[in-house]
């Protein structure tokens, strides 16, 4: 029971830290009019629903739900964050054009997700390492 719990506790607590918007409110709206030209197509292609297109950057709410992974994986690719070839993120585009991201965060991210095959797993999972890596505090995910 006590394992149990502890490992529902160490899974939560960081998801529920990025829910309730630790990220600075000026990077999220960033990352919202930046995905903005693209959010009405990757909402269509993906089918998530739009209330939860708008959560995820204004409010850095990443639930696991595969339309949100595959919302994020169109954005990506519309921002050229990925190659649609080969599905290699690019740290050079992450810095620049993710608000908040710097060589250090887009490294260490892309890093930690290069084994993952699915596209659209490996964007979610360099999303939340993103988002644990600009909470205030930080949140360490390795």
């Amino acid at each position: 029971m006590y394992t149990t719990l502890h490992v529902l506790s160490c899974l939560l607590i960081p998801t529920l830290t990025a829910a309730i918007s630790v990220v600075p409110e000026e990077i999220r709206m960033d990352w919202v009019s930046t995905a903005e030209p693209f959010r009405t197509d990757c909402e269509c292609e993906s089918g998530i629903a739009p209330d939860l297109s708008q959560r995820v950057l204004s409010l850095a709410e990443f639930p696991n739900d595969s339309c949100l992974k595959c919302y994020m994986c169109c954005l990506s690719t519309n921002l050229n964050l990925m190659n649609p070839a080969t599905y290699e993120l690019s740290v050079k585009e992450l810095v620049r054009r993710v608000a908040g991201v710097d060589y250090v965060i887009a490294t260490k991210c892309v890093n930690a997700t290069s084994g993952l095959k699915n596209p659209s797993e490996k964007v979610y999972q360099t999303s939340l390492c993103i988002v644990f890596s600009l909470v205030q505090p930080p949140i360490s995910i390795t």
